[in-house]
């Protein structure tokens, strides 16, 4: 075998000269100028089409086919669900955070002005450190 098919695009390559590490990392479209009747063709840019949004997400998509394929898919799907656990574990760190302020500034008593009265003097007295902070 001495050619390799692009398994994204279908462009062949000669298995000898296939070095894809030595593209740019960006998704580039190529301008070009017409040089006149049967004189052919001149690139005059290359522009990122990173922000075609409907390109992207037809790279992306096949992109994600392809990892799967190569991958095999229990090994795909168990590191989405690492990302995903990691977002939510995150998540969860801020939760607490935030339940463990209201508990300390809630009073006793089950009164809603009162509680949030508490709450808002603990959030001025937090602005106030941050601003100590800064200074």
């Amino acid at each position: 075998m001495t050619m390799l098919s692009c398994p994204l695009c279908g462009k062949q390559n000669a298995l000898s000269s296939f070095n894809p590490a030595a593209l740019p990392l960006d998704v580039l479209g190529v301008e070009r100028q017409g040089l006149g009747r049967g004189k052919g063709f001149k690139v005059i840019g290359r522009p990122s089409l990173l922000a075609d949004e409907e390109l992207m997400d037809s790279i992306a998509a096949r992109c994600h086919a392809l990892i799967t394929l190569i991958e095999g898919e229990d090994k795909t799907v168990s590191q989405d669900i690492e990302r995903l656990s990691a977002v939510i574990d995150g998540y969860e760190e801020e939760h607490d955070a935030c339940l463990t302020l209201i508990q300390e500034a809630l009073p006793d008593e089950d009164n809603l002005e009162d509680a949030i009265q508490a709450l808002m003097i603990k959030y001025d007295e937090l602005l106030e450190e941050l601003e100590d902070d800064d200074e």
